[in-house]
């Protein structure tokens, strides 16, 4: 396969700067549930539970700090407690929260993730706060790299001119632009994209995000209509089976690393802040896809997604 075609210089990977737009929450989970009581006073035990920092735009940005490279958040919390633990946990990962809004408003997102024992999921979110354009400050994109959009489709707010005034600017200049979609809360997941997508240089979803946006039900042809879209890459995340990759130099699936998982929140996100940095390195398309696997699967054994994560630079060496 060929190279990523990106507009960006050739600092390493410790020197990127990526922006990272979109949802900001808590995650609280219970991990190794049996079954939920269907009464009070039917106590059941888990294995295990933690706090986490969260949300798409959160596991990007922290993800992307463990792996090395530099970050700013741009994205709305509560001025609550839940708000404050989010800036601790964050500045924490040295990720930079100056564009993080903090709105009086609003409270910060919380879901609570029930994990059983077959490592099936199932969630409870609380409102988004919503992301609206005069949130975001254009001068989070001075001196950056990269912009990414995280669970583009979870905010309508950020439909239409808000993200794509951010992008148009980022492109000229010159910075690398991604997206990721996450679920749609409407029916319709493809007209929301229609404009945005001409602006991105690469798009990182889901099987089912690929063929409900798409509308076709293989990968190749998915993917395929995906780039038609404007994308000059697209990955497709297919978690047991690896990922699909589509660029103008071909298609290529790389199967995923086989790991004891016991928790996949969060895996997707780890995959994106993966492949983004393999793109910000020019790294082969089939490296950075393996790269991108093998720190997705690594951000499956243990309790939060950037918990197992280290330096890229140390993952890269055990590539084959």
């Amino acid at each position: 396969m060929g190279q990523l075609t990106v507009v960006v210089c050739e600092d390493m990977v410790s020197r990127s700067d990526l922006v990272v737009v979109g949802e900001v929450g808590v995650d609280a989970i219970l991990l190794g549930v049996s079954k939920i009581p269907k009464n009070w006073s039917d106590v059941e035990f888990v294995e295990g539970g933690g706090l986490f920092p969260a949300g798409s735009a959160g596991y990007v940005a922290q993800c992307f700090s463990k792996l090395g490279g530099s970050c700013r958040l741009v994205g709305k919390i509560g001025d609550d407690d839940l708000g404050s633990y989010l800036l601790r946990q964050f500045k924490k990962y040295r990720v930079d929260v100056n564009f993080l809004k903090i709105s009086s408003g609003e409270e910060t997102e919380m879901t609570v993730i029930l994990i059983f024992k077959d490592l099936e999921k199932i969630q409870f979110i609380t409102k988004i706060a919503p992301l609206m354009s005069e949130d975001i400050d254009p001068s989070c994109l001075d001196g950056a790299r990269a912009l990414h959009f995280a669970g583009y489709l979870l905010m309508p707010e950020l439909w239409g001119d808000a993200s794509e005034r951010l992008a148009r600017r980022a492109k000229a200049d010159g910075l690398f632009v991604s997206l990721n979609t996450q679920m749609c809360p409407r029916e319709d997941w493809a007209s929301p994209l229609k404009k945005i997508l001409k602006h991105v240089d690469l798009l990182l979803v889901d099987e089912e995000e690929a063929k409900r946006i798409s509308g076709a039900q293989l990968i190749k042809a998915a993917s395929e209509a995906l780039r038609e879209l404007g994308p000059e890459v697209v990955a497709i995340k297919m978690g047991k089976e690896g990922c699909f990759v589509s660029s103008e130099e071909g298609q290529i699936k790389v199967p995923a690393v086989r790991v004891s998982s016991i928790c996949t929140v969060g895996a997707g996100d780890a995959f994106d802040s993966a492949f983004i940095l393999g793109a910000l390195n020019r790294w082969e398309i089939g490296k950075t896809a393996r790269f991108a696997n093998s720190v997705a699967a690594l951000s499956t054994t243990k309790l939060g997604c950037s918990t197992a994560l280290s330096n890229a630079d140390a993952m890269v060496k055990n590539l084959s």
